[in-house]
C-alpha cells in the first residue's frame, strides 16, 4: 500500500468523498446528495472530521477506496465502550490494488480499537471474507404481527389469516409513548439504564440523539413501564405507500422477556396508526419468546411477503445479512435501527 495515503476524511475532502459515493457506489445516493444526513450520521464534532476512512492515490490524489463507520458513542460521547458499525465499504472496480479494502479495515481497527465491530446489509458474496476475518455471519430474523381489523391488504401479499393461540395472560406492563420534551427527564428518574448493560451499550442520550433528533425520519419512542418504572424501550417508525401504512419496530432495549403479553398493546398501535402490520428485524432475541407472544416469523415456505423497501416501495421480501465480531465472545442484540439500515434512500 505504498502508493496510498490512508487517513480519516477531513472537511475539505467531503466533496470528493460524496463524488466517489455517487460515481462508484450508487448514483444519487443520499450520502452523496444530502449533507444534513451525512453530517448527522458521520460528522464528528469533536475532531472536526468525518467518520470515513479514505484511501487516496499518492500520484493522482484521487480516492480509490472508502470505509464508513458509525461508533455507538457518535450519538452519546459519554459512552466509553468502543462499539462501532461499519457502513459503506467500497474500492473502485476500475483500479488494481489487491488488499486495499483490507487495508482500510485494518486502519479502522487500529484507529478505533473497538470492543465490537458489526455491519448490516452485507452482500452474500462478501460473507466468506467476513468469515475469514473471524466475524459471525448470518441473516437477521424477520418477525411480524398483522392488524386483526384489516381484511384487505395492499402492502403485504399471500397472507391468509392463520390460526394461532395468542397470549392470554395478563401483564402489568404498560406501553407509554414518550415525547422528546420529557424523555431525558423521565429516564433520569429510572434505574433501568444503569442496571441493564447490553452490548452495544445504549443510553437515554443515545436514544434521544439517534431517534428523537433524526433530521428526516419521525420515530415514536415507547417505554415499557411496570409500577411506573421503565423496564424496556421500543422504537417504532411509521412508513406508508399508496395510502397504506406499516409500522417498523426498529429498536428494542431491555430484557426481551418484558415483551411477554404485549400482543394486545401492539394490536392497539396497529389500529391507532391504521397499519397493516408491524415488523421486527433482529438478532439475539429468542425465537420462541416472540412466537409465543403473537409474532409470526417470515420465511420462504408459505410465500407471505412482508415488504421492507418503501423508498421506493417494493413488494418483496428482503433478507438482511449481518456480520459481527466482539471481544471475549460476547453475544449481543442487533436491531434494524443499528448501523445504517434504517435511513432514507
Amino acid at each position: 500500500m505504498n502508493n496510498y495515503n490512508i487517513n480519516i476524511c477531513i472537511k475539505s475532502e467531503l466533496k470528493d468523498l460524496q463524488q466517489f459515493i455517487n460515481d462508484h457506489w450508487r448514483e444519487n445516493h443520499i450520502l452523496a446528495t444530502n449533507r444534513n444526513i451525512m453530517n448527522w450520521q458521520h460528522y464528528n464534532k469533536e475532531n472536526g472530521k468525518y467518520n470515513f476512512i479514505l484511501a487516496k492515490h499518492l500520484k493522482s490524489d484521487a480516492i480509490h477506496g472508502v470505509l464508513g463507520f458509525i461508533p455507538v458513542n457518535h450519538f452519546d460521547k459519554a459512552i466509553k465502550e468502543k462499539d462501532l458499525w461499519m457502513a459503506l465499504w467500497k474500492v473502485r472496480e476500475d483500479i488494481s490494488a489487491p488488499g486495499l479494502g483490507l487495508s482500510l479495515l485494518k486502519y479502522l481497527m487500529n484507529y478505533e480499537n473497538p470492543r465490537s465491530i458489526s455491519v448490516l446489509g452485507i452482500s452474500p458474496e462478501t460473507i466468506p471474507l467476513y468469515k475469514y476475518l473471524g466475524f459471525n455471519t448470518g441473516v437477521m430474523n424477520h418477525y411480524y404481527i398483522i392488524n386483526n381489523n384489516i381484511k384487505k391488504f395492499n402492502l403485504i401479499k399471500n397472507y391468509k389469516r392463520l390460526e394461532q393461540t395468542y397470549p392470554v395472560k395478563e401483564t402489568s406492563i404498560k406501553m407509554i409513548r414518550y415525547e422528546k420534551s420529557n424523555f431525558l427527564s423521565l429516564c433520569e428518574r429510572s434505574k433501568f439504564f444503569t442496571l441493564n448493560k447490553m452490548i452495544p451499550n445504549k443510553t437515554p442520550y443515545y436514544i434521544y440523539q439517534r431517534y428523537f433528533s433524526h433530521p428526516i425520519y419521525n420515530y415514536c419512542v415507547y417505554g415499557l413501564e411496570n409500577n411506573n418504572d421503565i423496564v424496556g424501550i421500543i422504537v417504532i417508525r411509521l412508513t406508508s405507500y399508496d395510502s397504506s401504512n406499516a409500522l417498523r419496530l426498529v429498536d428494542f432495549f431491555g430484557d426481551a422477556h418484558e415483551l411477554s403479553g404485549l400482543f394486545n398493546p401492539f394490536q392497539k398501535l396497529l389500529q391507532e396508526f391504521r397499519a397493516e402490520y408491524i415488523d421486527f428485524y433482529n438478532i439475539g432475541i429468542q425465537k420462541q419468546l416472540l412466537l409465543s407472544n403473537g409474532f409470526f416469523q417470515r420465511n420462504s415456505d408459505n410465500g407471505v411477503i412482508i415488504p421492507n423497501y418503501f423508498e421506493p416501495f417494493e413488494r418483496k421480501n428482503v433478507d438482511i445479512e449481518y456480520a459481527y465480531k466482539c471481544e471475549n465472545g460476547h453475544h449481543f442484540n442487533i436491531c434494524k435501527g443499528d448501523g445504517d439500515q434504517d435511513r432514507p434512500n
